[in-house]
C-alpha cells in the first residue's frame, strides 16, 4: 500500500473570503470583547484605587487613555 500524505494548508486572514455577515460577527465580537475588558479594567481599578504609594500617589493607574487601542 501507498503512503497516503495529507497537507493542510493555512489560511490567513486576508487570504479568507470577505462576506457581509462574516464582518458583521467579527465586528460584533470584537465590540464585546472591548466591552467586557473595560469592565474588567474599570473592576481592577475599583478594587485598588485605595492603594498608595510611600508618597501618597494611587499606586495602580490605567495609563493607556487611548481606547482603541483595547
Amino acid at each position: 500500500m501507498g503512503k497516503k500524505i495529507c497537507q493542510i494548508e493555512s489560511i490567513r486572514p486576508e487570504d479568507k473570503p470577505k462576506d457581509v455577515l462574516t464582518e458583521i460577527l467579527r465586528e460584533g465580537c470584537q465590540d464585546i470583547l472591548r466591552t467586557a475588558l473595560e469592565f474588567e479594567i474599570a473592576e481592577f481599578l475599583e478594587d485598588y484605587k485605595d492603594l498608595r504609594t510611600t508618597e501618597g500617589r494611587q499606586r495602580i493607574t490605567r495609563n493607556c487613555t487611548n481606547r482603541d487601542f483595547i
